[in-house]
C-alpha cells in the first residue's frame, strides 16, 4: 500500500528488490584487511541516511478463500499514513545518523584506518535501475581508499506472521577508479513494539524500531560483507 505522495520512495525500493538478486554478483573480492590503508593517507567511509520510508502490507490471506480475507481485513492497518509517520520522527535522518555513529561503523565493517563521515541526506543521489547499478562514486573529491554507504530506503513490511523493518543499502569499496566491493542488497528485522497504537507507547515504538535499525547495520556486515 503506497499514498501517492510516497511513490518515489516506493519506486526507489522497487528498484532495489529488481536488483537484490546480483547481489551476490556485486559481492567481489574480499573486505580490506589490516594495513591496506597507507599511514600518510586518510581513509574515508562516507554514509548517506535516508529521508525515504515505505509502508508494505503483505497478508496473504485471499489465498485462504474467505476466511483469509476476512482475517486480512482485521489485521490491515488503519492508517498507512500515520505508520509513515511513525516512522519517519522515529527514524528520521538525525537518528539514523547518531546509531550510525554510535555503532562505529568502520568497526563493525572491519575497515582500519577508515574514519566515518556523516553525508546530507540530500547529497543522495537520484535511484535509478541505471545508478543503482553503476560503480560510479556518489562522492567526487575521495581520498585513495575509499567507501560508500547509501541508505536507499527504510521499508515498514506488515505480514500476517510478523512485522519487520527492511533497510536498503548500496554499498561500495573503491581501490582506486575501481570498486573492490560491490553490494546491493537488503536486511530486515523484527521490530516488535512498531509501531506505536497508544500515546503511551511512542517510547517502546521509538527503541524497538531503531533497535531494529541497528541490527540491520550488524547483519549487513555480518550476512552481506561476510564480516
Amino acid at each position: 500500500m503506497c499514498p501517492a505522495n510516497l511513490r518515489p520512495a516506493c519506486v526507489a525500493a522497487s528498484l532495489v528488490m529488481l536488483v537484490t538478486g546480483f547481489s551476490e554478483a556485486f559481492a567481489q573480492a574480499g573486505p580490506a584487511g589490516a594495513g591496506d590503508a597507507s599511514p600518510s593517507t586518510p581513509c574515508e567511509l562516507h554514509v548517506w541516511p535516508t529521508d525515504k520510508f515505505v509502508v508494505t502490507e503483505n497478508l496473504g490471506g485471499a489465498n485462504l478463500g474467505l476466511a483469509g480475507a476476512l482475517l486480512d481485513e482485521a489485521m490491515r492497518l488503519k492508517s498507512p499514513e500515520g505508520v509513515t509517520e511513525q516512522l519517519k520522527h522515529q527514524l528520521d535522518p538525525a537518528e539514523q545518523s547518531r546509531i550510525i555513529t554510535d555503532v562505529d561503523l568502520a568497526l563493525l565493517f572491519k575497515l582500519k584506518g577508515f574514519r566515518v563521515v556523516m553525508e546530507p541526506v540530500a547529497d543522495q543521489p537520484t535511484w535509478t535501475l541505471d545508478r543503482i547499478k553503476s560503480d560510479e562514486p556518489i562522492f567526487k573529491a575521495r581520498t585513495a581508499c575509499h567507501a560508500e554507504m547509501a541508505i536507499i530506503s527504510h521499508q515498514y513490511l506488515h505480514q500476517a506472521v510478523g512485522t519487520r523493518l527492511r533497510t536498503f543499502i548500496w554499498y561500495r569499496e573503491y581501490d582506486g577508479a575501481k570498486p573492490k566491493v560491490r553490494v546491493l542488497d537488503t536486511t530486515a528485522t523484527k521490530a516488535a513494539d512498531f509501531p506505536a497504537k497508544q500515546t503511551d507507547q511512542i517510547a517502546a515504538s521509538t527503541a524497538s524500531v531503531q533497535a531494529a535499525f541497528l541490527e540491520n547495520l550488524r547483519k549487513f556486515a555480518k550476512d552481506k560483507l561476510k564480516r
